[in-house]
């Protein structure tokens, strides 16, 4: 019951009290002195005429007429002249009563006024006894009329009371709004912090909620940071802080399997030739210094290239992970020229010799076969010389032209014609019961081929239309929603996020059915979210209230910057393939995924494990906290159960 309803029922008990208080004592009060006022009423008037028939009286007819009279002009309900030998000489009565006072009122406060007695007398003779008693009916009547008074009075009262009780009510409970919203947010895991109000008990409630949100947070901070520097330790290279090698074949493995933007690009990988040398010239030291730099200048090539995975393979050899490009002499040229700036700073330049080889990949290319090529064009690029660059597959350089207008004309057919579908992956729990289906976007061309996500999604967001795709799925899911009983996760483009007519075309669609809502499951690429955590926050803030799902896949990159995440209010994360691949073998991995799981199980987050393959990896992200997993294990365990 909200606290209006309660002030007013307690106004409403409060003054049907006072009512009640008021009215016995006024009810009596009134009862008592009209009584007295009767009863003196009765003795005069019966002392009065008794005087009056004694002194001008001389015969019956006559005293008849007088008691007549003054029946007719006093309001009585009788006068009785009783003769001395106990007789009824006269006696006139009135039983009849015109007042409009309810039978009960009269029975509760019952006025029992005391008759009025007289002797009549003529000289020392004595001729009878007067009685006589007044009509209480107008004094009922008055009781009757006060007390509807009085009960206007408190309803009145009741109603100016209820009205500014509730004016007020408002304006103190003005703080109350937001210890509700902030209560309402951290049951959501949305741990915020708001401004403490004035009020001294919304205040300490205020301040106790706060407390508990930057616990959290600080919490999340202080154990993604000890994770980040496990993660460093284990997988990054020290001198650097870039992902060794094993880690970058993991993410590289991790990008060839994904469906998506990441599962086609360039591979480059450049060497810095004569290390052995430059070490015995300029010291270990200041080469250490200079690798330091050229990571550091790698990385923030990275972060400005659409998220580029660097690695460094070993001494000499750096290799970049360019997701979703399609021309690799253009990105070869573009890391080459993060060296060699690197090294004219260094005043190293016309020492080193750079080649540098370049291939792309696509969906389901083994890593091996990817690896075999670019170290063959690196070795030709090596015997050219200098800063040579080669491309391990040229025909597709020769090809490239052509597929940007072949694309356009397909992309635009695809989204007049409805080429599009949805793919369907099991993801479950730690019982094999069904969490969601993962539903990929697929593409159909008219040579009846079926396009995945990482063979067409790069060239949607090449052309702009990514927010056009991610419209296209939601109006495929809730179709499909609306046909199945299953809860069905889709993929959401970093462009669509701030986009405010899709935002707002998406809030109409949902609030349409809150039922199809409940069950649509939304996820973001983790360098997507961190990218734009301004509109990724706003996106959770104008959806989660709608009840849908919202995670973020391909976790694990930014584990540092976890805490940054406490107040979107999540319900889950997919942990990438790049750390669960070959976690059954790796005990970094185990640790570090450990750690993970109980970070976002204190926050109330369900951990989902990438990229299952077999049953013994499946068994240790068990064990390790995972909640759930995807994968091709996954699938046919799914499939197989009846």
């Amino acid at each position: 019951m909200s606290l209006y309803k309660q002030l007013w029922l307690s106004i409403v008990f409060l003054m049907s009290l006072a009512f009640t208080g008021s009215f016995i004592v006024s009810g009596m009060s009134a009862k008592g002195y009209l009584e007295e006022q009767l009863t003196l009423k009765n003795i005069d008037n019966a002392n009065s005429l008794a005087l009056t028939i004694a002194n001008t009286a001389t015969d019956d007819v006559t005293m008849k007429l007088m008691i007549s009279a003054q029946f007719d002009t006093g309001h009585y309900q009788y006068i009785r002249l009783v003769g001395v030998d106990g007789k009824v000489i006269m006696q006139v009565m009135d039983k009849q009563s015109s007042s409009t006072v309810p039978e009960w009122f009269t029975q509760l406060l019952k006025i029992e006024a005391q008759h009025g007695i007289a002797q009549i007398q003529r000289g020392w003779q004595q001729i009878g006894t007067l009685s006589l008693a007044s009509h209480d009916t107008y004094a009922y009547q008055s009781l009757w009329n006060s007390s509807i008074r009085l009960f206007n009075y408190c309803i009145v009262i009741a109603v100016l009371s209820g009205l500014i009780g509730s004016l007020l009510l408002k304006v103190i409970l003005r703080p109350l709004a937001d210890t509700i919203s902030q209560a309402n947010a951290i049951s959501n895991r949305q741990f915020v912090v708001v401004d403490e109000p004035r009020t001294l008990e919304f205040k300490e409630v205020a301040r106790s909620m706060n407390t508990l949100s930057l616990r959290i947070k600080a919490m999340m901070e202080d154990e993604s940071a000890k994770l980040h520097r496990l993660q460093k330790g284990a997988l990054f290279d020290e001198v650097t802080s870039l992902p060794n090698r094993e880690h970058f074949l993991n993410i590289l493995s991790a990008s060839l399997e994904a469906d998506d933007s990441h599962s086609s690009g360039v591979l480059v990988i450049t060497r810095l030739q004569n290390m052995t040398e430059l070490n015995r010239h300029h010291g270990r030291q200041l080469m250490n210094l200079l690798l330091a730099r050229i990571g550091s200048a790698l990385l923030e090539q990275g972060k400005m290239e659409n998220n580029w995975q660097i690695g460094r393979l070993n001494g000499s050899d750096f290799a970049v992970l360019a997701c979703a490009e399609h021309d690799p002499v253009l990105i070869a040229h573009r890391v080459q020229d993060t060296l060699l700036a690197t090294l004219q700073e260094s005043d190293l330049p016309s020492t080193v010799d750079l080649p540098t080889a370049a291939c792309s990949y696509h969906p389901g290319e083994q890593p091996s076969l990817l690896l075999s090529k670019t170290d063959a064009a690196l070795a030709s690029a090596e015997q050219q010389g200098s800063n040579a660059v080669e491309v391990a597959d040229a025909k597709l350089l020769k090809m490239a032209s052509v597929n940007l207008e072949d694309w356009k004309q397909l992309l635009e057919s695809a989204f007049s014609n409805n080429y599009f579908s949805l793919a369907k992956f099991p993801v479950v729990d730690k019982h094999q019961k069904l969490i969601h289906e993962e539903c990929p976007a697929r593409l159909s061309t008219p040579h009846g081929d079926v396009l995945n996500g990482g063979q067409f999604i790069p060239w949607v967001n090449r052309f702009n239309l990514g927010i056009k795709l991610d419209d296209k799925i939601i109006d495929m899911a809730l179709e499909q929603l609306t046909e199945s009983k299953r809860n069905l996760c889709i993929n959401l483009s970093a462009s669509s996020l701030s986009d405010e007519h899709f935002l707002s075309s998406l809030v109409n669609r949902l609030s349409a059915d809150p039922e199809l809502a409940s069950r649509l499951w939304m996820e973001i690429p983790e360098h997507s979210a961190y990218q734009n955590l301004a509109g990724f926050k706003q996106f959770c803030r104008r959806i989660k209230p709608l009840g849908c799902h919202i995670g973020i896949e391909h976790v694990g990159h930014h584990i540092s910057k976890i805490g940054e995440i406490h107040d979107l209010g999540l319900d889950y994360i997919k942990i990438d393939a790049s750390i669960t691949g070959q976690v059954d073998s790796t005990p970094a991995h185990q640790v570090l995924l450990r750690g993970l799981c109980i970070i976002v199980h204190s926050v109330g987050l369900i951990a989902i494990a990438e990229g299952v393959h077999n049953r013994k990896q499946w068994d240790t992200l068990k064990e390790l906290g995972i909640d759930g997993g995807t994968g091709s294990l996954i699938t046919t365990l799914y499939d197989s159960t009846p």
